[in-house]
This record gives structure tokens, C-alpha cells and sequence, in this order.
């Protein structure tokens, strides 16, 4: 109905009243408890106070549509709800200051981050661990470890560099691509990720983001399997059998033809503590460099996208 009258371009003076009634229907779903109608009411009925820049109005309707998010809130499973909250303050939060004490604004933005506190618990409570059988990965980590077995220092440091492939970036869509395929329930879903405090992370809705996140999820599971069958476990066994020493990091990053020459010596003192099982202080110097190295490497390409991939 608003759309018809939107179309219609009526006469200004009953603007008012057409965004009354629109506020009225409203008020009267809220009352019979029709949220959902109440809201798409409510909205409409905020689009005619805007034409008319009646920004009190909106402010009030804003602040009819956070009350019926939050109690909607209070009835819904933690996910729903966790939707519906933050669904409230951003109506809030969009209220101009000059309208926002005498309606009591800040103080409902503060009552729902309260809400959002708890439901961010409510969620963690909520959640169960979903695991399958575990691998048994111990012939590759035996392989791993047989691979540098009694090699000399330099060698076995050098197939430890090379011990795992990174896999091709074609690779990792087209398995997602068909993963996403396979299942129906991935491609209809809205997927909502949070931390450990039960803070939403990120939220997928689209295609394009689906894909990219089950993409993102197929390369951690690679670089975790890389890391714990074949990283880690070459990587004791040259620490048991050798002693590596600041000489033979440093030749090595001094003769290699990526890491930059004014930017060696960082690298070798963050190679060094990573021997020395120091990883917080390896990683503190490590990481800036490599991001450093990416960009310099990324710079080289006509196509950094392309680079990266």
C-alpha cells in the first residue's frame, strides 16, 4: 500500500497523515504481538516522516522498532536474538544527537548492550563441540622425521623448507566450488561465526562470501595438516640431533634472494629464537617481515592479485 501511495505522488499536505495511519497500523500489530508486521509498518511509516524531515518522528519509530527488536530478543533462541539486538542498536545509534535525550536514547543503547553482554554468554552455553573420529597421522609424522634422520645440519635444513607444498589457488576454489555444490544446506543458510566470548565474528550471507570462507576453511585445514605431519615433526628431530647456530642462519638468509639485505640480520635473529623454541620472540620479529617480504614481491607483479593467488 505505502508503495502504491509513494508512486502516486500525493499532495504534500497529506503526507503527514498517510505516515500517521502507517505509524497507527503499526502500534496495533505491536499491540497483537505481530512483531514482524509491526516492523515493516513501522518502516514505511518512517520513510514518509523523512520526506517530510520530521526527524523527531523518526526518531521516535527508531526507537518503537529497537523495543520490538528487544522484545523479540527476549523470546528467541541466542542466535535469533544476537540479530535482533544488534538489529535495535543500529536503529539507535542512527538518532541525531538533538533528539536523543529528551527520547532517552543513550540510555536504551546502553540497556541493550547490557542485553548483548549476556546473550554473548547465552551462546557460549548454547554451543556444543561437533567432532568426528580422530586421524591417525602418525605414518606421516614418522615419514616426516625419517626424511632428516641423521642428515647433516644443512641438508636436513633444507628439505624442511621444502617438506610441504603450498597448494594452487585453483585448486582451493574448485574444491570449495564442488564442496558448496554437494550441499545444499552451506548454499541456504545465513552462517554467523563467534569468538570465544560469544562475540559475532563475521556473518555470510552472499555466494561470492560462502565461497570465499569455505575456501579460507580448506587452506587452514591444509596448513594445519602440514604443520602437525610433516612441520613439527622434522622440525624436533633436527633440534635432537643438531645445534643451529646464529652462523648458519645468517649465510643462509645472507645467500637467499628474498630476504632483503638491509633486513637480514632481523631475519636471522627471528629464525634463531624459532630454533631455539623461543616462538614468542621469533614471531614477534618473524611476522612484520614476512608481511614486508609479501609486499615487495606483491609490487613486482603488473598483477598482484594474480601474484597471490
Amino acid at each position: 500500500m505505502s508503495y502504491l501511495l509513494d508512486i502516486a505522488k500525493l499532495d504534500k499536505k497529506r503526507q503527514p497523515s498517510i505516515a500517521e495511519k502507517l505509524e497507527n497500523f503499526a502500534d496495533t500489530f505491536t499491540e497483537e504481538e505481530e512483531f514482524r508486521a509491526a516492523i515493516d509498518y513501522y518502516q514505511e511509516s518512517q520513510k514518509w516522516y523523512k520526506k517530510l524531515k520530521n526527524s523527531r518522528k523518526i526518531a521516535e519509530i527508531a526507537l518503537k522498532i529497537a523495543n520490538i527488536l528487544i522484545e523479540k530478543a527476549k523470546v528467541s533462541d541466542s542466535i535469533s536474538s544476537k540479530i535482533d539486538l544488534e538489529q535495535a542498536l543500529k536503529e539507535l545509534r542512527g538518532v541525531p544527537k538533538k533528539d536523543r535525550n529528551e527520547l532517552g536514547i543513550d540510555q536504551k543503547i546502553d540497556e541493550i548492550r547490557k542485553l548483548i553482554e549476556q546473550n554473548n554468554q547465552d551462546i557460549i552455553n548454547e554451543m556444543s563441540l561437533i567432532a568426528t573420529d580422530k586421524i591417525d597421522i602418525s605414518r606421516y609424522q614418522n615419514n616426516a622425521k625419517l626424511a632428516v634422520k641423521g642428515k647433516q645440519l644443512s641438508e636436513a635444513v633444507l628439505y624442511l623448507a621444502n617438506i610441504t607444498a603450498n597448494p594452487l589457488y585453483e585448486n582451493i576454489k574448485k574444491s570449495s566450488e564442488n564442496l558448496l555444490k554437494k550441499s545444499l544446506f552451506l548454499n541456504f543458510i545465513t552462517q554467523i561465526y563467534v569468538d570465544a566470548d560469544g562475540r559475532k565474528l563475521s556473518q555470510i550471507t552472499t555466494k561470492d562470501d560462502r565461497l570465499k570462507h569455505e575456501m579460507y576453511q580448506q587452506y587452514h585445514i591444509h596448513v594445519e595438516l602440514a604443520v602437525d605431519c610433516s612441520i613439527l615433526p622434522a622440525f624436533w628431530q633436527i633440534l635432537e640431533e643438531h645445534r643451529v647456530s646464529m652462523r648458519l642462519i645468517y649465510d643462509i638468509c645472507r645467500n637467499s634472494s628474498i630476504v632483503p639485505t638491509d633486513r637480514a640480520d632481523i631475519w636471522v635473529q627471528g629464525l634463531y629464537y624459532g630454533f631455539n623454541r623461543n616462538f614468542l620472540v621469533s614471531s614477534h620479529l618473524l611476522i612484520p617481515q614476512i608481511e614486508h617480504l609479501a609486499r615487495i614481491l606483491l609490487q613486482k607483479r603488473k598483477n598482484p592479485y594474480d601474484y597471490y593467488r
